[in-house]
């Protein structure tokens, strides 16, 4: 875990040292792009030139309002580009550093289990979980109901639906069915799925593509809702 966290804080501060970094020297190239016309590395129509004027090709102050117009709907678009292209890096940052939390209470979340005792069994052989919760049915799953986060919760349960697909893949489909089962009754209970996927409701352990529907289903239905909370979110 210490591993982990020394490596992603390490990313992650040097991609924002490099931000930072640029930042200065975007505005340098700007202002040169605005001041020679013949620079190559910069376009023309995108740099927002200190000097307004500048923006239209001039040199000189418009002396009609409709010049002075298109000269102030001009700055404006290039404004309104740069706004909208700074937006989109920090969606991306906070989108990061979101997923870092997540990432980083689940390790902290297993470090604890570990602890405890808990066994720490991959899935990919689909091998049941030696555990008295009724939540655990597979090796490597988890109560998603005694996460520290919502976010924590929801990536929870598409953790453990993937490790019901390894299992139905492996085989071991009778108790792959189980544990969807409880993920489902997770899922209702923390009002991320409302009503029970039909494939869910089909579920049969003689018939794998049956459970295999249903893992697909739950995820499906779990990924519209973590994207609907992230709009939301931004929203606000």
């Amino acid at each position: 875990m210490k591993r982990f966290c020394k490596t992603f804080c390490y990313r992650l501060c040097t991609f924002i040292v490099a931000w930072v970094l640029m930042t200065p020297m975007v505005a340098v190239a700007a202002s040169n792009g605005c001041d020679d016309s013949d620079n190559e590395y910069i376009t023309p129509e995108l740099a927002l030139c200190s000097t307004h004027v500048y923006n239209i090709g001039q040199t000189t102050n418009p002396s009609n309002d409709t010049e002075r117009g298109y000269m102030k709907d001009m700055v404006a678009l290039k404004s309104t580009i740069m706004t909208q292209q700074l937006n989109k890096q920090y969606e991306y940052l906070e989108s990061m550093i979101r997923r870092f939390k997540t990432q980083l209470e689940k390790a902290i979340l297993t470090t604890r289990l570990q602890t405890s005792g808990a066994g720490t069994g991959g899935a990919s052989s689909g091998g049941v979980a030696k555990s008295d919760d009724k939540y655990i049915v597979l090796s490597g799953t988890q109560n998603c109901m005694k996460m520290v986060s919502v976010d924590a919760s929801l990536a929870c349960l598409q953790s453990n639906v993937r490790i019901a697909m390894d299992a139905v893949s492996a085989g071991n489909v009778r108790d792959a069915k189980k544990q969807l089962e409880q993920d489902l009754a997770s899922a209702r209970s923390m009002q991320v799925v409302k009503n029970t996927p039909a494939d869910c409701a089909n579920m049969n352990a003689a018939r794998k593509s049956t459970v295999s529907d249903c893992a697909n289903s739950l995820n499906w239905e779990l990924m519209n809702f973590i994207d609907n909370r992230n709009r939301q979110q931004k929203k606000e």
